[in-house]
Formats: structure tokens, sequence, C-alpha cells
């Protein structure tokens, strides 16, 4: 999981450059990484059963019986980044609804500049400290079409902005497109094409900047368990999961994976593990 927090730094940082050149920007919704995700290694697509899908796969929403709330906070970097995200989801007679907000936000970085005697970054103390801020509101929205079959769909409205030394700020939408499927009683996948349809980010400065994401896959094995749905039978149950990523029109190109693993000692207590590169 380091990796996965390392590259959601890097790639928020990163995205810093886009008052000065165009290109593509970080779009912090891209990991979800609720409680459960952060323990399985990141995988999720298969895993129905929270608002948290309001992000990781709409499609899944349509599975929830009842109102659902979740939220998490935490700080990256050196306690230098706050990320903050929560979602909610009311199941209905014509659909699952979801909200969700996802945020990542720096503020007091302060300016540097290379030093020209000695070649070294050094704290440019006569410039005004920097902040950023990187928010997404998403709506969603998640229908059944058979008992095996459900379809999401999650809009996405972008807002970054920077202030101190360096002002600017850039709105932008997004649409997210996603389906879950349940071909046997102990396997469910999913899909979620994020940013399908991708809007630009249009700066004050003239420069625009694409909204990447992954086109995510993953699946969900109930590999064991005391129900007819379970692979192989066992009094305990344990479910199984992977999830892959392509990347498009982001900054870092590589796949990701998550490999997780679940097991309850009882309807309320699992155990998770996992693995990404």
């Amino acid at each position: 999981m380091k990796q996965i927090i390392v590259l959601l730094i890097g790639l928020f940082v990163l995205s810093t450059a886009a008052l000065a050149v165009s290109g593509t920007s970080f779009d912090p919704s891209a990991f979800p990484l609720s409680a459960r995700q952060l323990g399985l290694g990141g995988a999720g697509l298969g895993f129905a059963g929270d608002a948290n899908d309001v992000f990781a796969n709409p499609a899944n929403l349509a599975g929830i019986a009842y109102p659902q709330l979740v939220g998490s906070s935490r700080k990256l970097l050196l306690e230098a980044t706050q990320y903050n995200q929560f979602a909610g989801a009311i199941p209905s007679d014509w659909g699952t609804f979801g909200f969700g907000y996802t945020g990542l936000g720096i503020s007091g970085s302060l300016p540097s500049s290379l030093d020209p005697a000695s070649g070294r970054i050094m704290i440019d103390a006569s410039r005004e400290a920097i902040g950023n801020t990187n928010s997404v509101m998403t709506f969603a929205y998640a229908k059944s079409l058979r008992p095996e079959l459900s379809l999401g769909l999650g809009w996405k409205l972008y807002s970054q902005a920077f202030s101190g030394g360096l002002t600017g700020q850039a709105n932008a939408t997004g649409l997210d497109v996603s389906a879950a499927y349940k071909p046997f009683s102990w396997i469910s996948t999913g899909v979620n094409l994020q940013n399908v349809l991708e809007g630009n980010l249009s700066w004050s400065s003239g420069t625009t900047d694409k909204i990447g994401g992954y086109y995510r896959f993953g699946c969900l094995v109930n590999a064991l368990g005391n129900s007819q749905e379970a692979f192989k039978p066992y009094d305990k149950k344990v479910n199984v999961g992977l999830d892959i990523g392509l990347p498009h029109n982001l900054l870092n190109s590589a796949m990701t994976y998550g490999l997780g693993l679940e097991y309850f000692l009882s309807p309320q207590l699992s155990l998770r593990t996992g693995f990404n590169p």
C-alpha cells in the first residue's frame, strides 16, 4: 500500500506544473482508498457493499439495501498533505443515488530556487508560500438490469486552485462508466472506466490539462464459505480479490494491480491482507 500512496502524492505534486505547461492533471479520486481497500492492497471493484463504491465502482451501489455513509481523513507526505474523502448512497425504487467528495490539499509550501554558486536547491525566503488544492465532487447512479448485472455512472466536477505567490483556478467535468456482473454465484466481477468522457481544466494562464484516470477491471472470488455462494464449503468465509488498472492520460503510465484476501472470523469481524507492487 505504501507504493500506492507514494504514487498518489507524486502525481499530485507533479500536477503543480499545470500553470506553466499544458499536460495532464491528477484525479484525487483515482485511488478511492477506503479502510477496506487499504487492507486489501487496493483491490475493491468486486467487493461491493458500501458507499465508497461511488468512487471505486458506481455499479456496485445497486446492491446496497439501506442508506450508507463512509468517510476517511489522513495526512500524507510528512504530514504536509491533507487527504479527505466521504461518500453517501441512498437506494430507491428508481435505482441507487450516491454523492461523494475527495480532495487533496497542501498549504504553506515554501518555494525553492537553484543556488548558482553551489548548484543546490535552496529555500527561497523572498517568495510567498504556495498552497494547492485538488478536489472532486461525484454524483453517482446505479441500476440493476438483472439480478446478476448492474450498470453505474459517476459524473465528476473537478476543481483545482493555487494560492500564494502563484495563483490560478480551473474547473472541469468527467464521467465514469461502470458495470458489475456475477457470472457464477461465487464470482463477482467489475469494471470502472474512469473519466471515459474527460473534460479539460482551463487555467487563467491559457493552458489546459487533461483529466486522466484508469480503466479498472477486478473480480472477487468467494473461495470458501458456509453458504451456497461459496466455491468450496467451509465454516468460515474467505474472499480473494484482484484489481488491474490500465492508465490513460496520466503522468505515470504504469499498469497497477492489487491483490487482497479477506477472512471472516464472524459476520461482523474480518482479517484482511493485501499486496500491490
